[in-house]
């Protein structure tokens, strides 16, 4: 009798423990990353300048999860993104026009993109 109330009780444990997230998620399936804006449309950058746009105020991720960045075919070669989520550019003369390239958003499970539009201008100097 006792082995088997052992044995019940074991197995209510194991059951109860089938989906759960050992860090206490809620949700143990990873959901995608959130574009805030799909297309991405970026403030208007003046020559000369550098810009910093922080990616991590335009995405949410459900399950906390931090995100990175990735720039699969940047636009030109003096963009990056660092490791905090900051969109870097300083524009030369040479840049004047408008951009669409892809940014994409990982979670280190799951990857979302977005299409970011961005207008390089001489603007008042």
């Amino acid at each position: 009798m006792l082995r088997n109330f052992c044995l019940v009780v074991g197995l209510a444990l194991i059951l109860s423990a089938c989906g759960r997230d050992p860090e206490g998620k809620k949700n143990p399936l990873n959901r995608a990353p959130v574009w805030q804006a799909n297309p991405l449309y970026l403030p208007i950058s003046c020559i000369w300048k550098e810009y910093r746009f922080n990616l991590n105020l335009r995405t949410s991720d459900a399950d906390g999860d931090l995100l990175r960045y990735e720039l699969p075919h940047p636009p030109f070669a003096d963009i990056t993104i660092t490791e905090p989520g900051a969109l870097n550019f300083f524009p030369a003369e040479f840049l004047l026009g408008d951009y669409v390239f892809e940014i994409v958003a990982f979670d280190g499970t799951v990857r979302t993109s977005t299409m970011a539009h961005l207008r390089i201008d001489e603007c008042d100097r």
